[in-house]
């Protein structure tokens, strides 16, 4: 097989994955996130807030406790973000995506290399290229 079939393939993948359901609606999610003021306020904050907690221990290592305190503090924050909808639904769809990116990565990887024993190309029922 010459590249530019190669190249074919990977043009035909790419637009799969972009007419995916997975991706469409990972960018419906997005679109109504920025149009949100209230999420966009929440998320801001968060940004800021986790910005300063790792401003507090720049320049030096913290311990094991604070690292995990500060990792505690940052979850507690996250949790209240998932209470809003949009930002939940964001989050989830984004989640979905990279996942699937994820999974044709491997899935790439796996083929490539050459590892077909007892791959019949059916991913759902295999945990090995997940």
């Amino acid at each position: 097989m010459n590249n530019e079939a190669v190249y074919e393939k990977a043009r035909e993948l790419g637009e799969l994955i972009r007419e995916s359901e997975t991706k469409k609606r990972s960018d419906e999610t997005s679109k109504a996130l920025l149009a949100d003021d209230e999420a966009k306020k929440l998320i801001d904050g968060y940004n800021r807030m986790q910005e300063e907690k790792m401003a507090e221990y720049s320049g030096k290592t913290p311990t094991k406790e604070e690292a995990q305190s500060v990792n505690d503090y940052l979850q507690r924050e996250f949790e209240k973000l998932m209470v809003n909808p949009i930002i939940k639904d964001y989050i989830e769809a984004a989640r979905d995506y990279e996942m699937m990116l994820t999974q044709m990565d491997s899935i790439l990887k796996h083929f490539i290399a050459g590892e077909q024993d007892g791959c019949g190309g059916n991913c759902s029922a295999c945990g090995g290229c997940r």
